[in-house]
């Protein structure tokens, strides 16, 4: 029994459909619901006659696959559409196998041979057997034209009669005989054309070709909108389940320490005009922002641990410059530590020769850094210049001493200097003490000085800085030994 899906249209064919029951679409994996069909039993009869029955009144069983409705259609309806008389829905007549349909042309065709020898011999004997012989679709449960009846009612009324339905009277001799023959030969050959001519459209125009019996339904895409078909199900191996390791977290980020010079002076003086720097030296203050990083930082501000490097010399530092008012500003012999992240700005002071220039400061536990200068206060002018001067305050002079004209000198409450061009020279003379001298040139801005008081003279060095607005008057070497005057 061929079965038509009402789902996806696929025709297949189920032995024993007829009485019923519950099959599965190959197509689409649908359940379908077949009734049994109500057939009356039919005589088998010996001879053509009986096949020519079969033929004429052959009956294609198809399944409404919407409701499950068994239907028996004539198979002359066989590629067309009719509607379901039970639910209306569409259905599509299926082509009876093209094997039979040649046997059954084959047996039309040998009966009207037979027909004409028996009729030759002419009377009503023939006619009644002729007349007996008439086929006969035979009754088929429900009324298989009714699915057709539903958009088409005329189309069985309307029909012309089958080839091996039609009544001819043969009694009008061997002229009728012969057209007879004539006339269901030429039937039988149309017949046989449109049967290959529609097999042919299908397979070579439609590209589709006849439907094949599957053993397995194939594997389709379940719709979730219908019902779940009743497919095997395959297990596979159990999936295991992934697991993912955390992220770690990123590297802290490493801080390193840092050293930034923020500014660099070289002068003639430790604090604004008091304890000036040795005659050939100068002192350069270095003030620099010191940052630690994840680590702490330490380090001596007197020594080797912070120097100042020019070529292959390194100078070392003599302390930290504290600030204050003059005299308490001073340079601190200390130890600068800092803890990790912190942050700290010191001058670091150092003594220089004054002819050198542009340095790298290194400091222990830090990266080094370059030091830029600037000897704007070393700048002497244009020298010593005539006028008078005035002794700075307070006095870097160690108090009494014994040289005759240190002590001349150091008697004065504030000392007054005055200077008178002679030449390349100048004459020198300090009013409140007596003491007056001369002053040579020794290079840019520096002088050899000659001191007398009587019978006593002192020999000292004399030098001018901050573009000749200061003069250092160096009574002898070392510290505190030093008279400071500014110009008015």
């Amino acid at each position: 029994m061929i079965i038509v899906c009402g789902h996806c249209r696929y025709r297949f064919e189920v032995p024993g459909a007829e009485a019923g029951g519950e099959f599965t679409c190959p197509g689409c994996g649908r359940m379908i619901m077949v009734d049994s069909a109500d057939q009356e039993a039919v005589d088998q009869e010996e001879g053509f006659a009986e096949q020519a029955k079969q033929v004429v009144g052959r009956k294609v069983p198809v399944v409404c696959g919407a409701c499950g409705k068994g239907l028996m259609v004539g198979a002359r309806l066989a590629g067309k559409t009719r509607r379901c008389p039970s639910c209306g829905a569409p259905i599509q007549i299926p082509y009876p196998d093209e094997a039979e349909e040649v046997a059954a042309q084959s047996a039309i065709a040998a009966r009207e041979r037979l027909a004409d020898v028996d009729l030759s011999g002419g009377g009503a004997a023939a006619k009644e057997t002729a007349a007996s012989e008439q086929v006969q679709p035979p009754a088929q449960g429900p009324e298989p034209a009714a699915v057709g009846a539903l958009e088409h009612p005329a189309d069985d009324a309307a029909a012309p009669a089958e080839p091996g339905e039609a009544r001819i009277d043969y009694a009008g001799g061997g002229r009728r005989q012969t057209l007879t023959v004539v006339v269901t030969v030429a039937f039988a050959a149309v017949g046989l054309a449109v049967a290959v001519g529609l097999v042919a459209h299908r397979m070579f125009f439609s590209g589709r070709r006849p439907p094949e019996v599957r053993s397995e339904p194939p594997s389709v895409a379940v719709n979730p909108q219908l019902p779940a078909p009743n497919l095997p199900v395959t297990t596979g191996p159990a999936t295991q389940p992934v697991t993912t390791e955390p992220t770690p977290p990123p590297p802290p980020r490493v801080v390193a320490p840092k050293c930034v010079v923020k500014r660099a002076v070289a002068d003639v003086f430790l604090a604004d005009g008091y304890s000036p720097a040795p005659v050939t030296s100068c002192y350069w203050k270095v003030t620099a922002e010191i940052k630690a990083g994840d680590k702490a930082v330490s380090f001596a501000a007197h020594g080797r641990q912070a120097v100042l490097v020019f070529g292959r010399q390194e100078i070392p530092c003599l302390g930290v410059l504290l600030p204050g008012s003059i005299p308490s500003q001073r340079i601190a012999r200390e130890r600068v530590g800092l803890q990790a992240r912190e942050s700290r700005t010191v001058t670091l002071v150092f003594e220089v020769s004054q002819g050198l220039t542009d340095a790298t400061m290194r400091i222990a536990g830090l990266p080094e850094a370059q030091v830029k200068v600037t000897r704007g206060l070393l700048d002497p002018g244009e020298g010593l210049r005539p006028g008078r001067y005035v002794e700075a305050l307070p006095r870097n002079l160690s108090p009494l001493l014994r040289q005759p004209i240190i002590a001349a000198l150091q008697s004065a409450r504030q000392l007054s200097l005055e200077a008178r061009r002679t030449g390349r020279s100048f004459a020198l003379s300090f009013p409140q003490t007596g003491v007056a001298g001369a002053a040579l040139p020794a290079g840019r801005g520096a002088y050899r000085v000659q001191l007398a008081r009587g019978a006593d003279s002192l020999e000292c060095r004399l030098r001018v800085a901050g573009g000749g607005k200061r003069v250092v008057l160096y009574l002898a070497d070392g510290p505190f030994r030093q008279i400071t005057f500014a110009a008015p």
